[in-house]
């Protein structure tokens, strides 16, 4: 088994000095397409590792909430988001399957006018999954 990350880079917090720093890292992330990054960084490393074996290469690939789902949606105030599962289905028809685990999920309050603010985060259809796990004395 391999282990590949396929995030953006980052250049770890060393390189983080002053709040400016934040905000300049915080102003990138922002301008950049983080799913597309993702998506094209999975798919050459399966291709890569196509080519050498000869073979498909199997991958289990772990995606945080949206950047799973299958297909794109418009997000807070009207902006398309990519996702990358998306993408990553779109290259490998027929041959992408995808589990979603229960997780916190998005929802949109639009009250401030500010995205970052406005983006709450409440368990899936409002923690009934985790207090039926719990009643069941389930751990996961």
């Amino acid at each position: 088994m391999n282990l590949f990350v396929s995030d953006i880079p980052f250049k770890a917090w060393q390189n983080i000095y002053t709040q400016q720093d934040s905000k300049n890292y915080s102003d990138f992330m922002r301008k950049t397409d983080r799913d597309s990054t993702l998506a094209l960084n999975i798919i050459s490393k399966i291709s890569a590792l196509t080519q050498q074996k000869k073979k498909k290469a199997k991958s289990l690939i772990i995606l945080n909430y949206r950047h799973a789902f299958r297909k794109n949606y418009v997000g807070n105030y009207n902006y398309r988001v990519s996702n990358a599962a998306k993408i990553i289905f779109d290259k490998f028809p027929m041959k992408t399957a995808n589990i979603y685990l229960n997780s916190f999920a998005e929802r949109p309050s639009n009250k401030t006018g500010n995205e970052e603010i406005d983006s709450l985060y409440c368990p899936v259809q409002g923690g009934k999954w985790d207090a039926a796990f719990k009643v069941l004395s389930l751990k996961s």
